[in-house]
């Protein structure tokens, strides 16, 4: 596998902005033709989804959590910085980024890193426009504070629950766009495969972590993901499918033909029950007997 940054080429402070003057535009009225999917609904994956949205694009919001307000970034307690330099102690986006690549001991992609430090002064605005309560002066300014050792102070707090605060923010973004209709959100799904086409990523693979109980109460057809309780399986005939000879994966064993298959809702609990019509008699020892 070849592992590729697609860092733009050119001088450090100007390949992202040279990369973004040369990137073709999308006229607004062909937006709508084009899908984007997010995975992860965090504060990376809810902020993107709700942008893009609002941009026009036909958004799918993938989260394996049952409300996308449990992302990780909840644990993210401590601040935000950003080289807003507000303080005038001589804070400035080259100095954020040499303090970030230390702070990272030189382990990080310098121009990945030097992005960051020039988007982090528009973050602040965006997550004051989303209702995210930073600390304030008396007079009602935003107020800093240093942190992690930093010379400087650019770290934008919420008392002790930042990362909350800034998840709440992204959150309401993010269903104002799901209530509009904007953005299709999935949740309790995982990401099993990403769809390469070309070496490009064109789509992805997900799992219902809810099983065979949504599969069956809102599609005619059963679907059994990987690891689910039908194994691999996509019934859609069920007298065309269930007659055809079965391996249950005994040694020398198989079932000759399926009699039928009883679906009930049990305490809100899908229950498929799989009725024998005739069982090859190497199966007696594993106590499985014809319908009677």
């Amino acid at each position: 596998m070849e592992l590729k940054s697609k860092i733009p080429s050119g001088p450090l402070e100007q390949k992202w902005d040279s990369h973004r003057f040369n990137m073709k535009l999308v006229n607004p009225a062909n937006k709508r033709k084009y899908s984007v999917i997010v995975v992860g609904a965090g504060l990376a994956g809810a902020s993107a989804a709700a942008t893009m949205s609002e941009l026009g694009y036909k958004v799918s919001c993938f989260v394996y959590h049952d409300s996308p307000r449990r992302a990780h970034s909840i644990a993210a307690q401590g601040g935000i910085n950003a080289a807003k330099n507000y303080q005038n102690d001589g804070d400035s986006i080259k100095r954020l980024f040499y303090d970030t690549i230390k702070g990272g001991d030189f382990r990080s992609r310098e121009a990945n890193v030097y992005r960051l430090a020039q988007c982090s002064v528009n973050i602040i605005d965006q997550c004051v426009a989303q209702g995210v309560p930073f600390a304030r002066e008396y007079g009602g300014l935003l107020t800093n504070r240093s942190f992690g050792g930093a010379q400087v102070s650019r770290t934008f707090y919420a008392r002790g629950q930042t990362g909350q605060q800034l998840l709440l923010g992204a959150y309401q973004a993010l269903e104002k766009q799901v209530g509009k209709g904007a953005i299709a959100m999935h949740t309790l799904t995982e990401m099993v495969d990403v769809i390469l086409v070309d070496s490009v990523a064109r789509g992805i693979v997900a799992r219902d972590l809810r099983t065979t109980e949504r599969a069956i109460g809102e599609h005619a057809a059963v679907v059994a993901r990987e690891r689910d309780a039908l194994r691999h399986a996509l019934v859609d005939d069920v007298d065309r499918h269930l007659r055809e000879s079965v391996d249950v994966g005994f040694p020398r064993a198989e079932v000759s033909a399926l009699d039928g298959v009883l679906e009930e809702a049990l305490d809100r609990v899908a229950v498929v029950l799989v009725i024998l019509g005739g069982v090859d008699p190497a199966l007696g020892g594993d106590r499985v007997g014809a319908a009677r």
